[in-house]
């Protein structure tokens, strides 16, 4: 009689919250996947293609155009290869610091649970996510890590007069100020919709490792520009806006909402 195989389910009731740096190892792993491992493919048949025609020329079987044309498609290959595997290995080592990036933060924000706040890390939104969102009787904030590489030589300061931010005295491509306050109203609206009730959502953007300037301006923007470090003594200097029903009636909408969305 055939033994039929029972089938089976997860026995997990619901999907894990996300970890630091989730979107970023999904990331890497396409990279790998996409671009890195066919490559390395590719060129390993080429090589093994031009290796066995010379085997059978010595033998005595194919004629030697066989062989040279064998070899220089594994010379094609390899002019092919080469330069995709260079911006790979590129996009894998900054990839890796923004994920340890976003690994340090994190350690950062857990002192804040100490004082009543909950820290999620990797918010999935429509077509971006949220490093890290703090909820807390001080507010709802969301944290954008940036871990950019500091120059050897020459400025290795953050400026940011409330207007115009710059990083080591050039301007980001992407602007990270607008790109925090896209994300904390993107929350604000998630928030509204799931609870019904209007939450204010403060946008933060991080840079670990760097000096990052304080003026009157930018203390008072509708942004905060800070060293991971200083970020729990900034959130404690918040007036308490949010009772203890509140903070977890929000945290509880939010994880219903990274499980509904977790990709599978």
């Amino acid at each position: 009689m055939e033994h039929v195989k029972p089938q089976t389910r997860s026995p997990l009731p619901y999907k894990p919250l996300r970890q630091p740096g989730e979107s970023i190892f999904y990331e890497a792993l396409d990279v790998l996947e996409n671009d890195l491992n066919p490559t390395l493919v590719g060129f390993a048949l080429s090589v093994g293609l031009a290796l066995y025609t010379w085997f059978t020329y010595f033998l005595g079987v194919p004629p030697l155009v066989n062989a040279v044309i064998a070899t220089l498609f594994c010379l094609g290959m390899a002019l092919h290869a080469l330069p995709k595997l260079r911006r790979a290995k590129a996009t894998l080592a900054k990839l890796k610091q923004a994920k340890e990036g976003e690994r340090i933060v994190a350690e950062y924000l857990d002192a804040l649970r100490d004082e009543g706040c909950y820290v999620m890390h990797d918010l999935i939104g429509d077509k971006f996510n949220v490093d890290h969102v703090v909820i807390g009787p001080y507010g709802v904030f969301t944290v954008e890590t940036k871990t950019i590489s500091k120059p050897l030589k020459g400025s290795a300061k953050v400026l940011y007069d409330g207007e115009r931010l710059t990083v080591g005295g050039f301007s980001p491509e992407r602007d990270p100020i607008a790109q925090a306050q896209h994300q904390a109203a993107w929350l604000r609206r998630l928030l509204k919709d799931s609870t019904g009730k209007s939450f204010q959502v403060k946008p933060v953007v991080v840079y670990p490792g760097w000096y990052v300037a304080q003026t009157t301006k930018t203390l008072k923007s509708g942004v905060w520009v800070l060293e991971p470090k200083m970020l729990e003594g900034r959130v404690k200097r918040e007036a308490l806006s949010l009772s203890e029903e509140e903070v977890r009636l929000v945290h509880h909408h939010l994880k219903l909402h990274m499980r509904a969305v977790a990709p599978l």
